[in-house]
């Protein structure tokens, strides 16, 4: 018929502006133990193998061992898999033995080089169908088909934990805004504590936040943040850079407490783009990813309670930490980084193979006249152990797959 129309309605939201601050600590800690260890366990139910994906981070160690320890009375050993890199200072070998260690776990390991990305880049490209930011979307690729060459259909990941429980180190300054305009002792309490628990000795605060963010996460804003500033450091043309710039980087305003920084990332887009990252590279190998942090009952919860039981003393995920502190391995409850199968991708880009197609997605980009014409030269000529040439050249990797594609 011809009266029919599409509406488009969103089916489920929180209101982050509900918040319960008579809640105790210790009736917070309960519920949330309650409605994580039911979220794991509905994520169990399977009439294929399940397993775990471990990263040694906090999140997917929880899970683990909530299974671990939901599995006792029945003696199952739950699979798990991960990627390494030996040799590599951010590696997180030493944090998935002690989660294998402290559980009846199968371990079952993954080693992504820059060799295999070479061979692999062009089919995940296919899977992924739009660029993405760094070589830890293949090391993700890596662990999924690893899944499906040990017959294990469905993994449990611990995607959405960060977002709802403050688990970057940037959601400190909006925490730290938030306490200086709201609670003057408690911000100085608060900074003091920070300060002392990741090793500064009271000078600049957001040069320790820098320090302790994902390398990746460093090197984008860097990038971001000079091409603004200058963009003749851009390989970007001058056409195509004014053209698009504003489309570009727009500023939306900037969250101004934690709650609201919370919401914008769970519901406005980066999480929606991890999750489509995970969704991608597992679907390319027929696995099925389930994410127990993203129960809507305990997003519904984590939401309502006060920041102070997401960021405290220094650490980000309290409420987390405090609920399992008798479940994790201690190496693993006392972890203040955070990096989640980050690889050596600048040792990656130097591979002579690597910078060969670096160099050919520059002449076609430029052919485009997207990127200036000398940029196949500067592929060679740049500071290869620079982030900004890491950041850069993968940039052009991506936008030639794009088009070629």
């Amino acid at each position: 018929p011809d009266d029919l129309t599409v509406r488009q309605q969103r089916y489920w939201n929180i209101d982050p502006n509900i918040i319960d601050t008579d809640i105790s600590e210790e009736i917070a800690i309960a519920k949330f133990r309650q409605l994580f260890d039911l979220s794991v366990a509905r994520r169990l139910r399977s009439e294929v193998p399940v397993g775990s994906s471990l990263s040694g981070g906090l999140d997917s160690s929880l899970i683990v061992c909530t299974i671990d320890r939901l599995n006792q009375t029945q003696g199952l050993r739950q699979a798990t898999f991960s990627a390494r890199f030996p040799g590599f200072a951010k590696d997180e070998g030493q944090y998935m033995q002690a989660v294998i260690d402290a559980t009846n776990v199968e371990p079952h390991f993954v080693f992504p080089d820059e060799q295999g990305l070479i061979d692999d880049l062009e089919k995940l490209c296919h899977h992924q169908e739009e660029p993405f930011g760094t070589a830890s979307i293949y090391a993700q690729y890596c662990v999924m088909r690893l899944a499906k060459e040990n017959d294990v259909t469905v993994l449990l990941d611990g995607q959405g934990a960060d977002e709802l429980l403050a688990g970057y180190h940037t959601y400190f300054d909006h925490y730290f805004r938030e306490l200086k305009r709201r609670d003057r002792k408690q911000y100085r309490r608060e900074t003091a504590a920070y300060a002392r628990v990741n090793g500064d000795s009271g000078g600049d605060l957001k040069k320790t936040v820098k320090r302790l963010l994902p390398e990746w996460m460093v090197r984008g804003l860097t990038d971001a943040q000079r091409s603004l500033n200058d963009p003749s450091r851009s390989y970007l043309s001058k056409e195509f850079y004014q053209d698009n710039r504003g489309r570009a980087f727009a500023n939306g305003d900037s969250p101004d407490t934690l709650q609201s920084s919370l919401y914008h990332h769970a519901f406005g887009g980066p999480l929606e783009e991890l999750l489509r990252y995970a969704d991608r590279n597992s679907m390319a190998h027929s696995r099925e990813v389930r994410l127990p942090f993203l129960s809507h009952h305990l997003a519904e919860f984590v939401f309502s309670l006060p920041s102070n039981f997401k960021i405290r003393d220094g650490v980000t995920k309290y409420i987390m930490r405090a609920a399992y502190s008798d479940t994790l391995p201690q190496a693993i409850v006392a972890r203040n980084d955070k990096i989640g199968y980050e690889p050596p991708q600048g040792q990656w880009m130097r591979h002579p193979r690597m910078l060969e197609m670096i160099g050919d997605a520059a002449s076609t980009l430029a052919h485009r006249k997207i990127v200036k014409p000398d940029a196949a030269n500067r592929v060679r000529t740049t500071d290869e152990n620079s982030s900004i040439f890491n950041s850069s050249n993968w940039k052009l990797l991506m936008a030639a797959a794009l088009i070629k594609g």
